[in-house]
């Protein structure tokens, strides 16, 4: 299986057609369609339903095509972290908005080095969770009420990673 076949797939589903999915791959359709059938037949499924309407995923295709979402997403991020660890940077991820993040960049400016780099990068708990796990960054921000601290700590012990409470705070409302 090659990175190229799920691109090529994902293309299809998310456009619903080969003819649309060629266009913003760049390919001809007889392309796609190779492609399509030499993944299908090296899985020994069918991943598509064929019809003059389009394409839709089988069951199959489905789980595919969010494992192939997954990868390709993971794949991109790739040259981000190498260019980030050739760099000297260092990554931070967060779940808050950009308030928090242009807070943080202006304590960092005053307690850290010229030469030293920081990347931010905003996400979900999970993604956060997932980019601390893999050493993709060196901290990562949670922001979480008293009701789910406890969930929190689980996700995270499943990981091995540690919970450093920086701050309790009132649950708050903001519009």
């Amino acid at each position: 299986m090659e990175l190229k076949q799920l691109e090529y797939l994902v293309a299809c589903i998310e456009c619903g057609s080969y003819s649309k999915a060629s266009e913003i791959l760049y390919t001809t359709q007889a392309n796609i369609s190779k492609v399509i059938f030499k993944l299908e037949d090296e899985l020994g499924y069918k991943l598509l339903e064929r019809s003059r309407a389009g394409v839709r995923p089988t069951a199959e295709g489905k789980i595919l095509y969010n494992n192939s979402k997954e990868i390709l997403e993971r794949t991109k991020q790739i040259p981000l972290r190498q260019k980030a660890n050739n760099d000297n940077y260092f990554n931070v991820v967060s779940t808050f908005d950009i308030d928090f993040s242009h807070n943080f960049f202006n304590f960092t400016k005053k307690r850290m080095l010229e030469t030293e780099k920081i990347n931010f990068f905003m996400g979900s708990k999970e993604k956060i969770i997932d980019y601390v796990d893999n050493g993709s960054s060196g901290i990562g921000f949670l922001y979480t009420d008293k009701f789910n601290i406890d969930n929190l700590k689980y996700h995270l012990g499943e990981k091995q990673l540690e919970l450093i409470i920086i701050r309790n705070a009132e649950s708050f409302l903001s519009i």
